[in-house]
């Protein structure tokens, strides 16, 4: 049934069937108004005449009750179409309307609650003019219908009002969702550019973007003849391609920590300052040439069968590796034999150990 139709139910009885014509014959015209009525004589043969009329009844806008003596008088009316009528129209899902065709005792019934037609609940038959009684009744429906109408308008309204405003609410929702990833998104995107920045932190300016390239490439070898570059940068000492010890001691903690960082995250833990001076205090945190030093440098493949190891001998292949050889910073800025060195190696690296220490690394 289209949203504008309304469906007129009509409730009779057979012994009323030439006032049901009558009645039928004067709402005809409110047809084009969508204004459908319905009753048992339009139930097609085969059909279960009980589904029919209960379906019929649950799906009625407005009920017309054709009442006599007859009507009272049958079960089918009392028992099942008139409490059927009369819940629906206590619920609000549907117009009850009691049409009185011959005096007879209805408000004795449950019927004599709701407002009766023609007006003033006048017998149709009682009428001096019949038709004047049916167009009575014909207004009442007219604007029963209206009254759905606009009832049914009004839901649509307040249903469109509702969908429109879960819209609304929904468009606010998703905006809300995609600021809030745009947001997070620029908070990630800062924590990873400062994460990027504090990861290459240095006081005196120096670029490790190339160490840290080398290094997420697993070039372990130019890794650490970059890190022997830098560390020159840092202290001012490029041209002379070596740190002395007061260069160790006074070296940047950021920049060292940076170095550090760098090695410890692209080897997984493997390499690093850090790493080597856990292995160094555990040897006795040798600052002297002796039985500590050659257990640590045995420790972390310096030294192996009593020899020290040749720089240009390392593997730089982390897969290879089983100790923590690196970082050597290019044998020690420029030193090719662990064996020798300015201020001994020992001496290098103990101060070098040192200051991590003093660096909190």
């Amino acid at each position: 049934m289209p949203n504008d139709t309304i469906e007129v139910f009509i409730s009779y009885s057979k012994q009323d069937k030439e006032l049901r014509d009558g009645l039928l014959s004067h709402l005809r015209p409110l047809e084009k108004q969508g204004i459908i009525t319905w009753h048992d004589r339009q139930i097609t043969p085969g059909t279960n005449w009980d589904d029919e009329i209960k379906a019929r009844l649950n799906a009625a806008d407005i009920i017309l009750l054709l009442v006599s003596a007859d009507f009272l008088a049958t079960d089918y009316c009392t028992q099942v179409e008139i409490p059927e009528a009369l819940r629906r129209h206590d619920a609000g899902d549907a117009i009850v309307m009691p049409v009185i065709l011959r005096s007879c005792a209805w408000k004795y019934t449950p019927l004599a609650a709701i407002q009766a037609y023609p007006e003033k609940a006048k017998p149709i038959k009682s009428w001096s003019d019949i038709d004047e009684a049916y167009t009575n009744v014909v207004d009442a429906v007219y604007v029963a219908a209206t009254e759905i109408k606009n009832r049914r308008q009004q839901r649509q309204a307040e249903q469109l009002r509702q969908q429109q405003e879960a819209e609304a609410y929904r468009r606010q929702e998703q905006q809300a969702l995609e600021r809030q990833r745009e947001l997070e998104q620029q908070r990630e995107q800062e924590r990873q550019k400062q994460q990027q920045q504090n990861e290459l932190a240095s006081e005196r300016g120096v670029d490790y973007r190339p160490l840290r390239d080398l290094l997420a490439a697993g070039n372990w070898q130019e890794a650490d003849q970059e890190t022997a570059k830098r560390m020159c940068e840092v202290m001012g000492r490029q041209q002379e391609g070596w740190l002395r010890v007061e260069d160790i001691q006074a070296f940047p903690c950021t920049d060292l920590r940076t170095i550090d960082q760098l090695w410890v995250k692209y080897s997984q833990g493997h390499f690093g300052f850090s790493v080597q001076k856990k292995i160094w205090e555990e040897c006795g945190s040798p600052m002297d040439y002796g039985k500590n030093w050659n257990r640590f440098c045995e420790k972390i493949g310096w030294k192996k069968n009593e020899s020290y190891v040749n720089y240009r001998d390392l593997k730089f292949n982390l897969r290879y590796s089983l100790q923590r050889e690196l970082p050597m910073v290019g044998g020690f800025v420029g030193n090719d034999d662990l064996g020798t060195g300015f201020f001994g190696v020992w001496g290098w690296v103990g101060f070098l150990f040192s200051r991590a220490e003093t660096c909190r690394l």
